[in-house]
């Protein structure tokens, strides 16, 4: 592979993205109002190069294999890493075998892309698979934004670093809205699970090609 084909201006802003997740994660575990919003403010930057990278690639005609194969994994990179961290905070109430199956998602159907090239398969990225990843990162804006909203609340109206569920409790909020986060994610694990069941279908004998 050439040089330039590695360094594109698409594939530098993928780069950027990649570079972005050790920062977000970061801000994320560290848990403060200030950290939640710098967290939010990189969080966009990465979208917006996620949004970019494709136009400009099109627009320049620059799209590579390489930017196929590197884009996705990007966003691979951030879900994974994202859901991680929420997993080491115990208020979200996310436990990590719920997150798990995410992982075994993407590993099962790197296996099944790389059979159906080894036997000359197509295999090509399906619309659920799309919107899988557009489903995934909504949950990681919501949750962020619901640890965001509850900070902002114990800063500016109670003006004390009270945990969220004291928040929760001076609002006088159903129960189950501290549970928000883990609901949230079990859906998109759920759906995330079954883009997985629906490439296999497509691939097994019978199924759509």
């Amino acid at each position: 592979m050439r040089r330039a084909e590695l360094f594109t201006l698409p594939n530098i802003l993928t780069y950027l993205r990649i570079g972005l997740i050790p920062f977000i994660v970061g801000l994320i575990f560290i848990n403060s109002w200030e950290s939640l919003t710098l967290a939010f403010v990189l969080y966009g930057i990465s979208a917006l190069t996620d949004t970019f990278d494709g136009i400009i690639a099109r627009k320049l005609n620059q799209s590579t294999e390489w930017g196929a194969y590197i884009d996705p994994l990007a966003d691979k990179f951030l879900v994974w890493a994202v859901y991680g961290v929420f997993c080491t905070l115990p208020f979200l109430h996310i436990p990590w075998y719920v997150v798990l199956p995410l992982f075994l998602r993407d590993i099962f159907v790197t296996w099944l892309r790389g059979y159906a090239k080894r036997h000359g398969l197509s295999f090509k990225t399906s619309f659920v698979a799309k919107a899988k990843t557009t489903f995934q990162m909504i949950g990681i804006t919501l949750i962020m934004g619901f640890m965001w909203v509850l900070k902002s609340l114990a800063r500016w109206i109670y003006q004390s670093p009270l945990g969220y569920s004291e928040v929760i409790r001076r609002l006088r909020l159903p129960e189950w809205v501290e549970y928000f986060p883990l609901s949230l994610t079990i859906l998109i694990v759920l759906f995330t699970l079954y883009t997985g069941w629906d490439y296999y279908q497509k691939m097994s004998p019978g199924g759509k090609k």
